[in-house]
């Protein structure tokens, strides 16, 4: 008979000579927790039965299965169902615990004993080759059912790893070896187990130093690809390592023989994706090398270095044809020599479309390309047994764009000298170049101006060999695409030709043809005038409609002109064309000439009350200020006044003294605005009243 049937038949035996209960089932410990060095946590489930009066907890203890136990805790409450006992050297002795539960009914006490419990004892030592061995003692006592350990693992001091606890494995048996070492580090183990009730029986943690000098394997590696769903990601593949001291792996980008670490994988682990790889930049080279529990202080090799398949596509729009490169992928085996050409057409799914039979690198042209359609490509290289596949590229030959517009807005005389042609063109349109058209003056047929670069959308080309004074032109701009066609044309924009012709009592006739190139017409013409050459900013006439070709002037009274008016007509477009723009063109400056008037009485009183009667000279009207000459000479002959300024009068002196009364010759030399020479001669009586 075993010591816990001894003990109920003790119980059973003291209740039958005292009073009977039924129905009271014993309360059994779940589970032995060792807190520490020198603590232990018991948990056990309450009675099941206590008619709601629960006595006492009993809890006993010993260091052996036989006892002798002693009496450790009473414990009045039944709740909470648990204890902790401080003892000594919980990580090397074990101890063994039952619970004694004591309860009244009807006056009538009763108790019952639970199974014996074990703490659990984690030994751990290890053997000449570093491997660790872990042994413990079992959390049942009478070990007569099985139970499931975790074994746990740490590396406590190396900075490399987690100081995280990890499951590596479990088991039904008391014993487990780890063959999983570190290279030069502290481990460090300890035993779990979970009850059905939840709670857990856990050991002291033990630990100690292990080495391993062994270089991880050599992982080798299935194939590096190129997956394209929303961003481009690079995918690395490789064989599992089936050796027991690999910990994980090191995922490297090569370039230019040097490695540069981008991630670490658990030894779980033996695939790879890389988003920010920019594979549809350039071949990406990768290697993968494998580390043991040193982590990074021991690091196997590299079987190769793999390098993706960078595919780049070539448009040639005026052929019609997509050429397509792309390096071969390197350190296959069997190396590949089979590339597949994958084709989707308006973002339809991807077939293939052809292939080429090459070990390294290859070309391959689509031709005949639709200009509606759109086409995307990627390589998949082949050896039969594994498969690579590149960075997707994408055409389209509308993504060539033709000009949306090509318009001229106005085109103006600048003054007398030359014409201003604005102009506004599409330039995201693939262009070669922009070609600018005028008609001749004699013959009306299109003569190109030259070619020239589009800076900005809107521009002034300035035509400086033109005649705008005698000519009316049309003006056209030709665009011509990359392929040298020609693919759009802009509106034709005629100047208009202003002509001027001075009339009899101060009027002026303007003429002129009506602006054409606007595709709403003309909302109205304004009328600007100049005298002498100096333009008002305000313009005096404006002229509404479509039609307006002619304009009378009435010079106003009391202006002071050498007779030359000049005139330069605005035309405004109707409405906003399609670009948002209101056109403004000019016509070029044509002058009026009006006949000189001159009147010049035939006496005068120096000591007149009227002041404009003191003095004698001509008043004029239209009279050039060049060459200008008005002479006095006395009844000898003698010269005794002169003057260049039309407005200048004689005072009846002489170097400074009054001339005597009587008749005086004047001579009087002069020019119309357009340069037509005049003579006038006569007398005049000077007199004045003392």
């Amino acid at each position: 008979m075993n010591l816990k049937s001894i003990k109920i038949f003790l119980v059973i035996l003291i209740g039958f000579l005292t009073f009977s209960v039924s129905n009271l089932i014993a309360s059994e410990i779940n589970c032995v927790s060792t807190e520490d060095i020198s603590l232990i946590n018991i948990e056990w489930s309450p009675p099941a039965d206590t008619c709601d009066l629960f006595v006492v907890y009993k809890l006993y203890s010993a260091v052996a299965l036989e006892g002798p136990y002693s009496l450790k805790k009473n414990l009045a409450n039944i709740f909470p169902a648990s204890a902790q006992l401080s003892l000594d050297r919980t990580d090397s002795i074990q101890y063994y615990f039952y619970l004694e539960t004591i309860i009244s009914c009807g006056g009538s006490h009763s108790s019952t004993l639970s199974d014996t419990m074990s703490s659990v004892v984690l030994y751990l030592s290890k053997s000449i080759v570093d491997v660790a061995i872990l042994s413990w003692s079992s959390l049942n006592a009478n070990q007569d059912r099985a139970i499931e350990y975790y074994v746990y693992r740490r590396w406590p001091n190396h900075l490399s790893k987690l100081s995280d606890w990890h499951i590596i494995d479990t088991t039904n048996a008391l014993t487990y070896n780890d063959t999983n070492m570190a290279c030069g580090s502290d481990i460090e183990y300890r035993i779990e187990t979970t009850s059905e009730v939840g709670c857990t029986s856990s050991s002291i943690s033990q630990q100690d130093y292990f080495s391993y000098s062994l270089e991880p394997d050599l992982p080798i590696v299935d194939s590096v690809s190129v997956v394209d769903d929303e961003s481009p990601f690079a995918v690395i593949a490789w064989y599992p390592s089936k050796a027991t001291n690999i910990d994980g792996y090191i995922i490297s980008n090569n370039a230019g023989g040097d490695i540069f670490p981008i991630d670490t994988v658990d030894k779980d682990v033996n695939v790879y994706y890389y988003l920010p790889a920019k594979v549809d930049e350039q071949s990406q080279y990768y290697s993968v090398r494998s580390f043991d529990s040193c982590s990074f202080n021991n690091v196997g090799g590299i079987d190769f270095v793999y390098r993706t398949i960078f595919l780049q596509t070539e448009l040639d729009f005026c052929s019609k044809e997509a050429t397509l490169s792309w390096n071969g992928y390197d350190n296959a085996v069997p190396e590949m020599d089979k590339y597949y050409i994958y084709l989707s057409v308006d973002s339809g799914a991807f077939e293939i479309y052809d292939s080429v039979i090459t070990n390294s690198g290859g070309t391959y042209t689509h031709d005949s390309l639709d200009l509606l359609a759109s086409y995307s490509y990627f390589i998949r290289g082949s050896n039969g047994v594994i498969t690579s596949s590149s960075n997707r590229t994408s055409i389209s030959l509308s993504d060539s764009q033709e000009p949306d517009y090509a318009y001229i807005s106005s085109v103006s005389v600048d003054g007398f000298d030359f014409i201003e042609v604005e102009c506004y063109v599409d330039t995201s349109a693939d262009v070669a170049k922009y070609e600018i058209l005028r008609t001749d003056p004699e013959t009306g047929v299109f003569e190109s101006l030259g070619s020239f670069d589009v800076p900005d959308s809107n521009f002034v080309y300035l035509d400086m060999n033109a005649e705008p004074q005698k000519y009316t032109y049309y003006y056209q701009i030709i665009i011509t695409n990359n392929c040298g066609h020609n693919v759009d044309t802009s509106n034709i924009a005629q100047t208009m030709l202003l002509d001027a012709e001075g009339q009899e009592d101060f009027l002026n006739d303007l003429d002129w043809n009506n602006y054409q190139g606007w595709n709403e017409g003309i909302s109205a013409f304004t009328v600007y005038w100049g005298v002498d050459s100096v333009f008002e900013d305000a313009p005096i006439a404006y002229l509404s409609g479509q039609s307006a070709s002619n304009y009378q002037h009435l010079v106003p009274d009391g202006i002071q002109s050498y007779g030359k008016y000049c005139y330069y007509i605005e035309a405004i477009e109707y409405g906003n064309n399609e670009l948002g723009v209101v056109g403004v063109s000019r016509s070029n400056v044509a002058c009026a000439f009006q006949q000189p008037l001159l009147f010049l009485p035939n006496a005068f009183n120096i000591t007149s009350k009227i002041e404009v009667n003191r003095t004698f000279g001509p008043i004029a009207s239209n009279i050039s200020n060049d060459d200008y000459l008005f002479y006095i000479f006395n009844r000898w002959g003698e010269l005794i006044f002169e003057s260049t300024d039309p407005y200048e009068k004689w005072k009846g002196d002489y170097n400074g003294n009054m001339v005597a009364t009587g008749v005086y010759v004047y001579v009087i030399n002069y020019k119309s605005a357009e340069g037509v020479g005049f003579l006038q001669k006569g007398t005049v009586t000077m007199f004045y009243i003392e």
